[in-house]
């Protein structure tokens, strides 16, 4: 694994974030990390390579919904909108390490998993794995309320 690191963003906290989200099974990838002037954060895999665009625009909580095929999540803190970028990418690299045959998640569109969707599903995963292990609620119900209505 190597991090190309050109964002704001501290070396120590890409590496926790990376180690915590990884799929099991994953080798000798790339990811670079750069900044973006864009309001949100974005990413995308090639083969082996990952890169991660990240913006200071974002404004948490926030319903991260791009459409079909893609699964809406709800990020909490920019820490789990970090968790999911980098949750999804990864889950492309292992896609093309392993091939669309060993996609576990089960969730179905039409009558194939697809390779989205399997990323999605993972990113959530490891999102709420991410929740479980802080030691205080990240949210007040007062900010949640706002955000849904």
């Amino acid at each position: 694994m190597r991090i190309i690191n050109k964002s704001k963003l501290p070396n120590s906290k890409i590496r926790e974030i990376v180690n915590f989200v990884k799929p099991s099974g994953i080798k000798n990838f790339d990811i670079i990390i750069t900044n973006t002037s864009t309001g949100w954060h974005y990413g995308c895999a090639r083969r082996n390579q990952v890169l991660i665009r990240l913006s200071d625009k974002e404004k948490f909580p926030f319903i991260h919904d791009c459409g079909k095929p893609y699964l809406p999540i709800l990020l909490l803190t920019e820490d789990e909108s970090l968790i999911q970028i980098f949750a999804h990418e990864l889950r492309h690299v292992y896609q093309h390490q392993h091939g669309n045959k060993r996609l576990r998640n089960k969730i179905k569109i039409g009558k194939k998993v697809g390779k989205e969707t399997d990323a999605d599903v993972y990113a959530i995963r490891k999102v709420r794995e991410w929740r479980r292990r802080q030691p205080q609620p990240i949210i007040s119900l007062n900010s949640l309320n706002e955000l849904m209505s």
